[in-house]
């Protein structure tokens, strides 16, 4: 992940975590205001993943993220052994 991301962008990731963690250990917050902020990091967060699946020849296409599972392939030829029935 790090290596698709620019030197900005991981600045900017530690910098969006550490101000959420000082964010929430300043006072206490009611259930909404973490929901709100959590949704602010994901928010960026998201972007960057995007970003990195992108760039990693993602384009939209599942299993071609890094460390993913392969895709199955389907054959629909009628290649490899024929079965014979014998009575």
């Amino acid at each position: 992940m790090k290596n698709a991301l620019s030197e900005d962008e991981s600045t900017q990731l530690a910098k969006t975590v550490d101000d959420a963690l000082e964010w929430m250990d300043a006072e206490d917050r009611s259930g909404e205001e973490y929901k709100s902020k959590l949704s602010e990091v994901e928010s960026f967060c998201n972007t960057l993943v995007q970003k990195a699946y992108q760039s990693a020849g993602g384009a939209g296409t599942p299993g071609s993220m890094p460390g993913s599972m392969p895709q199955e392939q389907t054959n629909d030829d009628t290649e490899g052994p024929v079965i014979d029935e014998i009575d």
